[in-house]
């Protein structure tokens, strides 16, 4: 008997150690999707705690200006250990003070952290300079979707030398 409730607690207790990982994927639409439906405040919580007062801050003061028609991830890149990646977007949007609509493409930057994947920087590839980059500001200046420099060159040559 004795054999049976230790076996039971060592196999609970080896279950309970596991934390399910949430998708990549679940982030990217949760953060994106709070983007475009102007629930800043769920955003925030994707958004990593040293930027959060930042991110939040600019998508008050553009919220009015500011409407993300669609977005589309383009490519996914994750590295090596599988606790970084780098998603591409197209997005298009539309900036009431000018009645324009224009297509951008930008990289956010994520990271594992705990059992929850956080946005960590946004950079913009080409298009009309996306305004919720500036909430996200990348501290460096490593190359936006790539983990190694030579990375965006191989990129290029394979985009036909338009990325």
């Amino acid at each position: 008997m004795k054999i049976l409730i230790l076996s039971f607690f060592l196999v609970f207790a080896g279950c309970m150690s596991k934390i399910q990982k949430a998708p990549l994927s679940e982030a990217v639409r949760d953060y994106n999707d709070s983007i475009r439906w102007k629930r800043h405040i769920r955003a925030a919580s994707k958004v990593k705690n040293t930027l959060r007062d930042q991110f939040m801050d600019h998508m008050t003061e553009m919220e009015e200006d500011i409407l993300v028609h669609h977005y589309e991830v383009i490519r996914v890149r994750f590295n090596k250990p599988g606790d970084q990646a780098k998603v591409h977007l197209k997005v298009t949007w539309f900036k009431d003070s000018e009645g324009t609509l224009h297509r951008s493409h930008v990289v956010q930057d994520w990271k594992m952290v705990g059992p929850a994947w956080m946005v960590d920087a946004q950079h913009h590839l080409r298009g009309k300079d996306l305004p919720t980059t500036e909430a996200l500001a990348p501290m460096d200046k490593q190359s936006p979707m790539n983990f190694d420099a030579d990375a965006k060159k191989d990129v290029q040559s394979r985009q036909g030398g338009k990325f």
